[in-house]
C-alpha cells in the first residue's frame, strides 16, 4: 500500500484530491470516469471503480499428481472459470473418477474439452446468482434436516433418515457456491468496507450452516441405527420440542444477520433455556439408563452451539 500526502484544492464551491496515476490506469479509468464514493463513520473517504461490465475468464492450469482434487476444490473456491488439467503421467481412469466425483458437488463446474493430454473444467455458473438467496436457502436446508432427523425415530421411519443423509449433499453445494460467490465478490474489489465486512461474515455463516448440516446427518444415521434395533424412547418427543425451538431461533438469526439489522436479548434466553432442557434430558437417559439416546441429545447440544455461534454475527446495532 502506498502511503503520500495530497493537498487539497477549492475550485468553486468544490473541494478536490488527485488520484494515484497507478490507481487510475490499474482499473482503466480515465477523464469522465464513474467511481463510486463511501464516506464512513470513522472519517475516512473509501473510492472504488465500479465493477467492469465485460467478465473476463480467469484460467489456471493444474498439474496431475498429489491432492489433485484438493487443488481443484481450492481453484473453483477462488473463483477460476476455467480449470486445465495437464494428464503427463497420471493414470486417465484415475483421474476421471476423482472429477467425477467432484463434479457431483462444484455446482456449474463441467468438463468442456477432454483428450489424452487434458482435461478442461469451465465453471458455467449464471451471473445473477445471490448470495444471500444462497444463504437462505442453506438455512432452511440446515433446519429441516435436523427436524426431519428427530422426527424420523418418532415415527420410526427410515426413509425420512435416509433423505436427510441425501440433502446433506445438496447442502454442501451449495456451500462451495457460496464460497466461490463470496470470493469472486471480494476480488471485484469494487466495495466498501461495510460491504466486505458482510461478505466475510457471509462466509462465516455459510460455513456455520454446512455444519449444522453435517451434524444433522449424524443424528439421521443415529436415527437409522435405533429404528433398525427397535429402541425407542419417549426422550425424543422432547427432543423434538427442543429442536423445533432452535429451528425457530435458527431462523430468526440468519434473518436479521442477512437483512443487516440487531436483534432483541430474548432470543439469546431462549437459546439458553434450550440448553437447560438439554440437560435435564440428559439426566433422564441417564436416570431411565436409556445410553444410546445420550449420543442423540450430545448432538442436539451441538447444534446449539452452533446456532450461538451464528449469533455471534449479529449486528450490535
Amino acid at each position: 500500500m502506498e502511503d503520500s500526502l495530497r493537498r487539497v484544492i477549492k475550485i468553486g464551491n468544490s473541494y478536490y484530491v488527485s488520484l494515484p496515476k497507478h490507481w487510475v490506469k490499474g482499473h482503466s479509468l480515465k477523464e469522465g470516469s464513474l467511481v463510486t464514493l463511501f464516506t464512513r463513520d470513522d472519517g475516512v473517504v473509501e473510492i472504488s471503480p465500479l465493477p467492469k461490465e465485460k467478465k473476463i475468464a480467469r484460467k489456471i492450469v493444474l498439474k496431475c499428481g498429489k491432492n489433485l482434487g484438493r487443488r481443484i476444490v481450492s481453484a473453483y473456491l477462488y473463483g477460476y472459470d476455467i480449470i486445465e488439467i495437464l494428464m503427463e503421467s497420471c493414470e486417465p481412469d484415475i483421474v476421471a473418477k476423482e472429477i467425477k466425483r467432484l463434479l457431483t458437488v462444484l455446482t456449474g463446474l463441467e468438463i468442456v474439452e477432454e483428450d489424452l493430454n487434458k482435461i478442461t473444467l469451465q465453471c458455467l455458473i449464471r451471473d445473477d446468482y445471490s448470495v444471500t438467496q444462497l444463504i437462505k436457502l442453506m438455512d432452511k436446508l440446515s433446519r429441516g434436516m435436523y427436524l426431519d432427523a428427530i422426527r424420523a425415530l418418532i415415527r420410526k421411519d427410515k426413509k425420512i433418515a435416509e433423505s436427510v443423509i441425501e440433502r446433506d449433499n445438496r447442502v454442501d453445494r451449495l456451500y462451495f457456491l457460496t464460497v466461490r460467490m463470496i470470493r469472486t465478490n471480494l476480488l471485484q474489489g469494487a466495495h466498501v468496507s461495510r460491504d466486505r465486512i458482510f461478505l466475510v461474515d457471509l462466509r462465516l455463516l455459510a460455513r456455520d450452516l454446512e455444519e449444522i448440516a453435517d451434524v444433522s446427518e449424524i443424528i439421521a444415521k443415529n436415527s437409522i441405527e435405533f429404528i433398525e434395533k427397535n429402541i425407542f424412547s419417549d426422550i425424543c418427543l422432547e427432543l423434538e420440542k427442543s429442536v423445533e425451538t432452535l429451528s425457530s431461533i435458527q431462523e430468526d438469526i440468519v434473518d436479521a444477520i442477512l437483512k443487516r439489522k440487531p436483534l432483541k436479548n430474548t432470543l439469546s434466553k431462549m437459546i439458553y433455556r434450550v440448553e437447560e432442557e438439554l440437560e435435564d434430558i440428559l439426566e433422564k437417559c441417564a436416570t431411565k439408563k436409556h445410553l444410546e439416546y445420550m449420543k442423540v441429545v450430545s448432538l442436539v447440544r451441538m447444534l446449539c452451539s452452533k446456532i450461538v455461534d451464528i449469533e455471534d454475527l449479529l449486528p450490535v446495532i
